[in-house]
This record gives structure tokens, C-alpha cells and sequence, in this order.
């Protein structure tokens, strides 16, 4: 169920219900997932997970400390204050050590 489901559903039974305590618990339940999804920006990962980038002649392993985030462009941080635009996952940056080896083969033939 998705939240667009969910909120429907906390609507109708806020029309259905007859007891007045019920009314206003459903009222804020949906009162806090509208407000949750009008500030919700995904990050493509947890802080700690491991990012593999192809920069100069091997691949790199950064971990990620944090995020940034810039007019709905999301950055991954480092603890090298690295900074990983997540549009690049994928092209120059990969989750798995294996695809970015792969990659960097694939550039090195080039």
C-alpha cells in the first residue's frame, strides 16, 4: 500500500467513524503523514554504507558519512569529505566493488 492508499483510506474512515476520539486520532495520524511526505527527500543509501568510485587508475572505497543536500540534488559525503552527486551512481560511483571493477576494465580497454 502506498501513501497516497493510505491517506485515502484514513479519509473514508474519518467519514465513517461515529465516536469522536476515533475522528480525531485519524485526523492527526493523517495530519503527521501529510506533513512526513511534504519534507521527504530519499537518500540513496544509510550512513556507513560503502561506495566504490572509479578515480584515476583502480577503484576507491569511500564511506559514507553524511549527506548534502542542494536544491533537491542529493550528495553522499565521505569521511573524507568527498562529495558523491547520487545522479552518478551507477556511471562513476557503484554500490557493489565487483561492478566498479568491472567498469574500470571496461575503461581501461578504451
Amino acid at each position: 500500500m502506498n501513501t497516497s492508499e493510505v491517506i485515502k483510506n484514513l479519509t473514508e474512515m474519518m467519514m465513517t467513524t461515529d465516536n469522536e476520539k476515533d475522528f480525531v486520532t485519524l485526523n492527526e495520524a493523517l495530519k503527521l503523514i501529510v506533513k512526513k511526505e511534504q519534507h521527504k527527500i530519499a537518500v540513496p543509501c544509510k550512513i556507513g554504507d560503502k561506495l566504490y568510485s572509479i578515480i584515476g587508475e583502480k577503484v576507491n572505497t569511500y564511506v559514507i558519512t553524511g549527506f548534502r543536500i542542494e536544491s533537491e540534488k542529493v550528495y553522499m559525503e565521505s569521511q573524507e569529505s568527498m562529495l558523491f552527486p547520487e545522479d552518478k551512481i551507477g556511471i562513476h560511483y557503484f554500490w557493489s566493488p565487483n561492478l566498479a571493477e568491472r567498469e574500470f576494465k571496461k575503461w581501461r580497454k578504451k
